[in-house]
């Protein structure tokens, strides 16, 4: 291979990998810069981080292996004098099929099952096993087009009775104690997510959903409708609201007391809950 020859070649090599890492390095920057995951305040949250870091760990691993093959065979099978033309075919053959599926099968064991595997580890060793009832906050939750109606039990410690404290768009927890979340859809199908938690549950018409977390750290959050519900899903946010034991005692009580006054026991929807469905 004469100088020339040289120069081209590198050319050619530094363009392609230009081509390839500049989008990928504006992609990162953009994701680095706007799309930075919200504060976890669960006890949880991290094992999601940890599935979704080793997720484009391992996809990054193959890009690069990828990446490198191409390179490899640019270079390898280029066009240059003295060299027999290349031919063509469309992997039917014996050995092009084997290849293709041990290729297939080392990416699934290797990315696909490896991530399967943890999934499976993390949701047996915490979020399947419900706590207590009696160590833990109950709420229920009712999307509609397009809010959120959240009831909290009374005195009584009975859902769906004139005691419940209920609250619009407004979810408060106490720090420090677990907090199992049932739902039920009014209209059509919704998706409670909590980004701060790293959780999201669907809410089904006519049938009950759970899920259950633990807060951590304090403060003040969001809660969003993760599916298209109709025209005005995008407004259907709400308070998220993480307080202190003793902070949450007190705007219970006082919610339960306002609720008292607002209810109407000739409103037929004033009593949307349900009898708690227990469940392990």
């Amino acid at each position: 291979m004469n100088l020339r020859s040289c120069r081209t070649l590198g050319l050619k090599v530094a363009g392609l990998t230009a081509l390839v890492l500049g989008p990928v390095r504006a992609l990162s920057q953009e994701i680095g810069g706007v799309l930075d995951r919200p504060l976890d305040i669960s006890r949880d949250g991290h094992m999601i981080d940890f599935i979704l870091d080793k997720t484009i760990l391992l996809v990054s691993i193959w890009f690069a292996v990828v990446l490198v093959a191409l390179i490899w065979f640019i270079i390898r099978y280029r066009q240059r004098e003295g060299h027999r033309r290349g031919h063509y075919f469309h992997g039917q053959n014996l050995p092009a099929i084997i290849l293709q599926i041990a290729v297939g099968l080392l990416v699934f064991l290797t990315i696909d099952l490896q991530l399967d595997r943890l999934s499976m580890e993390h949701l047996e060793k915490t979020y399947y096993r419900y706590p207590p009832l009696e160590e833990a906050l109950r709420v229920e939750i009712m999307p509609q087009q397009w809010a959120w109606n959240i009831r909290y039990a009374g005195p009584d410690d009975r859902f769906n009775t004139a005691d419940d404290a209920v609250t619009l768009n407004d979810l408060r927890v106490p720090s420090g104690k677990p907090a199992i979340i049932q739902l039920k859809a009014k209209d059509v199908i919704h998706s409670l997510f909590l980004p701060n938690v790293r959780l999201k549950q669907d809410a089904i018409p006519g049938r009950v959903t759970q899920f259950w977390f633990e807060p951590v750290k304090t403060g003040r959050f969001e809660m969003v409708c993760a599916e298209h519900c109709g025209l005005n899903h995008y407004k259907m946010r709400g308070d998220f609201i993480v307080l202190e034991p003793d902070e949450f005692e007190l705007w219970l009580k006082e919610a339960q007391r306002l609720s008292e006054i607002a209810f109407d026991p000739q409103d037929e929807d004033a009593l949307w809950g349900w009898e708690w469905e227990e469940r392990r």
